[in-house]
């Protein structure tokens, strides 16, 4: 349960570790994109002006650029400063000659390079010849594909800047502690002098929250079942816990003692165990989370936080406070006799009014759809639970009843049967199993969400290489690049990191924004439209094209209007809505803004996209021709493998999460089925003492085995199918969604663990009764 209420900060300390990560002690970042007026940085004027708010400036020249290295070339990312510099941005002692190079380990150890190597780069026609000095451990920004060289040297090569070191095109600042940081952003973000760079915070708040949110909501459905299990689990405990309650408190009445003695006793045992069972939760959390974020990629320790902590507590106490008195009062209502007496276990009744006016109201509810989306999919999922549940009851009871009656007497029919029909123990064991298999088919079913759609992103950029960051598009461009070997190429625009508004309050944020001429898209977007209305595109508003869960989430339709924040030039946008794409990945926006007159001023063409039947050697050529104009060349298989990389880390993570859950619902089912033997382990020594043999038992077992288990995959079959349909749709109580089904393997996996691990489990119940002492039992009882 811990872990459960930990997901949210658990993510949002991911997410804030990996910016510390990568920026250190940088707290805001200044580089270019194509509104901006100059592509280089004067440190000197920024330093002038406002050197007060900082206590560090570091200016530095980074391009990426095509690298040859032992006869291979790969696109790399060149940092270049001062030498001082580049020692505060990696906390590492630099000394370099003009015409040496530092290369991370990662960059070594991927193209086996070492120490005196040759490395040779290209800007425009120019060759760099240049030697590998020191190779050092990765370190902050300074990561993958880097190396560093001395700036003088490459500005006067490149512009003849050789006195001017103080330019550069990527500025890290590190914000004075008495100066607030956000105010110091907007001071440069609104100013004249830096107000049309790029500026950005380096631990966005509001993004680390975004995403935090984004990857819960995944889990958030899931997250309703287990917790309802955990419940479970807990309630199948006190038939056990309170098996001499019953005794006791009759024997406090015979002596003239007050019942609220054994209630005090009683809550205050649950709380021993409350705290015991804390104490192991807070050690078993904090394990799983920290080994998470190792596997995540991360090295540092995030803390169990206080809030899921309280939580947890509050909602284990009051469920299990409230149950234990409930429990209570229904034994002390009994007569002292009674109490004193009776040792039989507790009767199982189904509450078949209850039961009918559930399933009717579930009938109704699935037909008609009384409620909103998300309403409707949470009284369905309830309702279908309550009713699956009592449906695994009434089918246990109508086969035990079945069994009874048959002519060929039995251990099993005489004296199993019984139990199955009334144990009120038994049935509660049924429910766990049932909703502990359903649990382990849900894990297992997010794990194969989180694989397919990281086989899936790659079919949504769908184009072989773009040149893009241009900042000067003119027709010639377009034309110099159809001059290579290329089969397709178009203009248009891709921005990164805008949000869509859908009112005042709700906004969602997206990755990446692309505009085009629509007729071309299907060259370069390998993602279908749907629901697509072109009657809006002639409307002097811009059309957008968002993915299929915003309409869920927003309760978007086509002709709507929402508002666009692109960049800082384009502001407040408003568009139709005109279709959706036909996928999960909810961080791809379509517009045709860049056909529209009003906005050509603005929505600049900053993108060439380009399709081509001999891809690497134009990427060669283009890097080469276009990298001194600071243009970058993107390889979407390679250019994108940072935002898989990001889904891969999480769905790392999740594994380590959702194994530790499976593990858990394992122990749950093994140990259910033995809380069953403690609770009618007096009447097997009764059994065994009438003569009931090896074979009596094994077979008494093995078929409860198999009823039992015919039992939960029968109801659970019909059950995941209709949490698969409905439990994605509670989602959208926080406005989110995830289309998550139930998969094949999935269920055949949870299915198979289920029946392996009960199997295992009632083979330990029949050693457990071989063991029994009858003479030790018979004394005691």
């Amino acid at each position: 349960m811990i872990l459960l209420f930990s997901m949210h900060h658990t993510f949002s300390k991911i997410y804030e570790y990996q910016a510390s990560n990568i920026y250190q002690n940088t707290d805001i970042v200044i580089d270019y994109d194509e509104y901006s007026s100059a592509r280089l940085i004067n440190e000197r004027n920024l330093q002038e002006d406002y050197g007060e708010y900082f206590d560090e400036i570091l200016c530095f020249f980074n391009i990426n650029l095509l690298t040859e290295t032992n006869g291979q070339r790969y696109y790399s990312q060149m940092f270049s400063s001062k030498d001082y510099e580049f020692e505060r941005l990696i906390d590492q002692d630099v000394d370099l000659k003009d015409n040496e190079v530092i290369i991370t380990k990662a960059y070594a150890e991927a193209y086996n390079l070492n120490i005196g190597d040759d490395f040779n780069f290209y800007i425009l026609d120019k060759s760099f010849n240049y030697t590998i000095k020191q190779i050092y451990p990765e370190y902050g920004v300074f990561e993958g594909n880097s190396f560093f060289v001395n700036k003088e040297v490459i500005l006067d090569e490149l512009y003849g800047l050789g006195d001017f070191s103080n330019f550069g095109n990527t500025v890290y600042l590190d914000v004075n502690d008495n100066y607030d940081l956000n105010e110091v952003f907007n001071i440069l973000d609104n100013s004249d002098d830096y107000g049309d760079y790029h500026i950005f915070l380096t631990i966005d708040w509001e993004y680390i929250n975004s995403k935090a949110m984004d990857n819960i909501s995944m889990f958030l459905s899931l997250g309703l079942v287990v917790l309802l299990a955990i419940l479970m689990v807990l309630d199948s405990l006190f038939p056990i816990v309170n098996k001499n309650l019953k005794q006791n408190l009759g024997v406090i009445n015979t002596l003239g003692g007050e019942s609220k003695i054994i209630l005090e006793v009683s809550l205050l045992q649950w709380l021993m165990y409350i705290f015991v069972s804390l104490i192991i939760g807070l050690i078993l959390s904090g394990f799983v989370i920290n080994y998470g974020i190792y596997m995540y990629g991360l090295r540092g320790f995030i803390y169990v936080g206080i809030l899921p902590i309280i939580l947890s507590l509050i909602t284990v106490i009051v469920f299990v406070e409230i149950r234990a008195y409930i429990s209570f009062r229904k034994i002390n209502s009994e007569s002292i006799a009674s109490k004193s007496k009776d040792k039989r276990f507790n009767i199982y009744k189904i509450q078949i009014p209850i039961f009918i006016i559930a399933l009717l109201a579930l009938i109704i509810e699935l037909y008609f759809k009384f409620f909103s989306l998300a309403v409707h999919s949470l009284i369905i999922v309830i309702l279908s639970l309550y009713v699956a549940l009592n449906l695994s009851s009434i089918f246990l009871i109508g086969l035990s009843k079945l069994l009874k009656k048959i002519k060929s007497k039995s251990v099993f029919s005489l004296f199993q049967t019984k139990h199955l029909i009334s144990n009120k123990h038994i049935h509660q064991s049924l429910r766990v199993l049932f909703i502990s298999l359903i649990s382990i088919v849900l894990v297992f079913s997010v794990r194969s969400y989180l694989y397919e759609e990281i086989d899936k992103f790659y079919n949504v950029m769908d184009f072989d290489l773009a040149v893009t960051n241009i900042n000067d598009y003119d027709e010639e461009l377009l034309q110099e690049i159809n001059n290579y070997d290329v089969s397709s190429i178009d203009e248009g625009i891709i921005y990164s990191d805008v949000n869509v508004y859908f009112n005042e309050v709700e906004y969602q944020p997206s990755k990446y924004f692309i505009s085009m001429d629509i007729d071309n898209i299907s060259n370069y977007v390998g993602i279908d439209i749907i629901k697509y209305n072109d009657q809006y595109i002639t409307d002097t508003k811009p059309i957008v094209i968002l993915p299929k869960n915003f309409e869920l989430v927003y309760g978007l339709n086509i002709g709507d209007t929402v508002t666009l924040n692109l960049n800082y030039k384009l502001r407040d946008i408003e568009m139709i809505v005109a279709g959706y794409f036909d996928t999960n990945f909810d961080n791809f926006i379509y517009s045709n803004i860049y056909e529209k007159d009003i906005y050509q001023d603005e929505a600049k063409i900053n993108t060439v996209f380009i399709n081509s039947e001999d891809k690497t050697d134009i990427y060669d050529d283009l890097i080469i021709d276009y990298s001194e104009k600071m243009y970058f060349v993107i390889d979407p298989d390679s250019y994108f493998d940072e935002l898989v990389e990001g889904v891969e880390k999480v769905t790392n993570y999740f594994s380590v999460f959702t194994a530790f859950l499976i593990l858990c619902f394992v122990i749950v089912i093994f140990n259910n089925t033995l809380l069953v033997f403690f609770d009618i382990k007096s009447d097997l020594v009764k059994v065994k003492v009438l003569g009931a043999s090896k074979k009596d038992f094994m077979c008494m077992l093995l078929l409860e085995f198999v009823i039992l288990l015919l039992i939960i995959i029968s109801v659970g079959l019909v059950e995941i199918l209709i949490l698969s349909n409905h439990l994605k749709g509670i989602v959208l109580l926080i406005n989110y969604y995830k289309d998550i089904s139930a998969y094949t393997n999935a269920v055949i996996i949870g299915f198979v663990l289920s029946s392996v691990v009960l199997l295992l489990s009632y083979w330990y119940y029949y050693k457990q009764i071989m063991k029994i002492k009858m003479i030790d039992e018979i004394k005691f009882y």
